[in-house]
């Protein structure tokens, strides 16, 4: 496969060159011509070396700066070779197109005109393509939005009237450059004075020392009733090479401390219960539990919910949105809301007004925002940070701020 993947990168290239050399590049001068080719088939090679490093070594469990430095190229790659996947679709439709339109002037017996519209109209999309993804890069990825929502709930303790709840997840930190990046985010969180705040999982990419770096930034992170978090599915180190199996358990060790040092509350299958005036309501939380048969089931739901019956309201955090109906809705009708991370919306799509989409929603039935069935809510963070690509186009990172009343659902 790896070696199956660079023979189609240099066809692709063979493609994508012709058909420039057809519509442009034939009619510059002949030394000019023998630039282009050069510059053109040595930015290929460099990028393909690149994909053999990047693929070959794996580096991710080095240091930081070759962290940096993979994500970086690989990211290069990717966009590029999205931009000629996405142009080469529109060749060789032009093609399907001129050879319709031969099989019809051959039938008509008239002569066949060459048309390039849709190679034309593929480089032009493509290019623009290209934009976006640069604008997601530099621009998007930053772009923190604050989004509000108001959950009623019948059974809502009067003193908990009002109950602001900041919620964040999926902020990547081995993702992230500068620690003014988090800040920016972490300041906007804190603006809205949130009463409590959850953290729905993935703090780092593939291991603990990524988030060493931000701790100022993080620590900053508080609410005068506590922050809650919990662990997600590239907390557990599992998609990166360790030496040996205790290299990896210290690595989430060390993980759990330093979410414990900067003063949050890692909830492991457990959960805690907030009073105010003699009345409570309990929060949640689970590690890492996934109906997607790829992604880890680590969470024992019945063990964070033991001993918390009577409590009127209960709150959930779990990482991936899926175990709200394969479990929570099943199994646990007194879990009032779910809050969760973990898909991202893609890091891509289009939102305008009411209209929502992303290529997203053909992965998962609940994929950003809030939702109810019943009389049960499920509040999905679309994430504060990134990973793969490193940018965000449509789908800017949320900061979630939820109200809580006492009320009708």
């Amino acid at each position: 496969m790896i070696l199956f993947l660079p023979l189609l990168f240099v066809l692709l290239d063979f493609q994508i060159y012709s058909k420039l050399n057809s519509l442009y590049i034939y009619r510059f001068s002949n030394s000019t011509k023998k630039i282009i080719l050069y510059s053109y088939w040595f930015f290929t090679l460099i990028t393909l070396t690149t994909f053999f490093i990047y693929y070959l070594s794996r580096p991710y469990h080095a240091s930081e700066k070759t962290y940096v430095l993979v994500m970086m190229l690989s990211t290069s790659i990717f966009t590029i070779y999205m931009m000629k996947i996405l142009a080469s679709i529109f060749i060789i439709l032009n093609y399907l197109l001129n050879l319709s339109l031969k099989i019809i002037s051959l039938i008509k017996k008239k002569e066949h005109i060459k048309n390039n519209v849709l190679s034309k109209t593929g480089f032009i999309i493509s290019f623009l393509a290209f934009l976006l993804m640069v604008y997601g890069i530099l621009y998007g990825r930053l772009d923190y939005r604050v989004r509000y929502e108001t959950i009623y709930l019948p059974n809502l303790p009067s003193s908990f009237e009002g109950l602001k709840i900041g919620q964040i997840s999926d902020i990547h930190t081995g993702s992230f450059f500068r620690n003014r990046e988090i800040l920016k985010g972490v300041k906007l969180l804190l603006e809205d004075k949130p009463d409590i705040i959850f953290f729905t999982g993935d703090l780092v990419n593939f291991h603990s020392s990524e988030a060493l770096k931000f701790k100022k930034s993080l620590s900053m992170i508080k609410a005068p009733m506590g922050v809650f978090s919990i662990l997600g599915n590239h907390d557990y180190g599992d998609y990166t090479a360790w030496k040996t199996p205790k290299d990896k358990a210290d690595d989430l060790n060390n993980l759990i401390n330093f979410q414990k040092n900067i003063g949050w509350n890692l909830l492991i299958d457990e959960n805690r219960i907030l009073t105010r005036n003699n009345q409570s309501i309990a929060i949640l939380g689970i590690q890492n539990w996934s109906a997607i048969s790829r992604f880890p089931k680590r969470g024992i739901l019945a063990k964070a919910h033991y001993g918390i019956e009577k409590i009127p309201v209960k709150l959930l955090l779990s990482h991936d949105p899926t175990n709200w109906d394969a479990q929570v809705r099943k199994n646990y009708k007194d879990i009032d809301i779910m809050f969760s991370g973990h898909t991202h919306a893609f890091q891509a799509g289009i939102e305008f007004g009411n209209f929502k989409w992303s290529p997203c929603q053909y992965l998962y039935n609940e994929w950003d925002g809030l939702y109810k069935k019943g009389n049960q809510y499920l509040m999905i963070n679309r994430g504060f940070g990134y990973i793969g690509f490193p940018g965000r186009i449509g789908m800017p990172p949320i900061i979630s701020i939820i109200t809580l009343r006492k009320g009708k659902h």
